[in-house]
């Protein structure tokens, strides 16, 4: 059930703002017990605002180069221009070409 809290609070939980309120919602993977979860956020907690940002910022990386070898495989012959343009195309729905510089 969620509880009201502020952001950072306790628990493994992630902090979702509605109205004025911010709500505290168990986000814990599936397949990782609440302990391991505990233990986890605690050191996401002991990171800092900066280290979460850093860690978020590599994971979104390694999935756009996930996406990247994905698109390679499946096409070959595209060029690096056209495997950026081809993700440009799956994650935001735009032609790359139809963009201003």
């Amino acid at each position: 059930m969620p509880r009201a809290g502020v952001v950072g609070h306790g628990g493994p939980t992630a902090n979702w703002f509605t109205g004025a309120r911010y709500h505290a919602v168990s986000m814990h993977a599936r397949d990782t017990t609440p302990e391991v979860a505990a233990i986890q956020e605690e050191s996401y907690r002991r990171m800092g605002p900066a280290g979460r940002f850093n860690v978020a910022a590599e994971l979104s990386n390694v999935v756009r180069e996930l996406a990247r070898a994905g698109i390679q495989r499946r096409h070959p012959e595209y060029t690096t221009e056209e495997i950026s343009n081809q993700l440009v195309w799956y994650v935001y729905g735009l032609n790359a070409d139809d963009c201003e510089d």
